[in-house]
C-alpha cells in the first residue's frame, strides 16, 4: 500500500494576499463600514 507525507508550507506572499484581500472586501461591505480594526 503506498503512502504518502502531507507537507504545508505557508509563503509571507500569500499571507499578505490574503490579509490585503479581506482588508478589501471588508472596506466594501456595507454592515462594516466604519469599523476600525483593533
Amino acid at each position: 500500500m503506498p503512502s504518502f507525507d502531507i507537507v504545508s508550507e505557508i509563503t509571507m506572499h500569500e499571507v499578505r494576499n490574503a490579509v490585503e484581500n479581506a482588508n478589501r472586501v471588508l472596506s466594501t461591505r456595507y454592515d462594516f463600514r466604519g469599523w476600525k480594526p483593533l
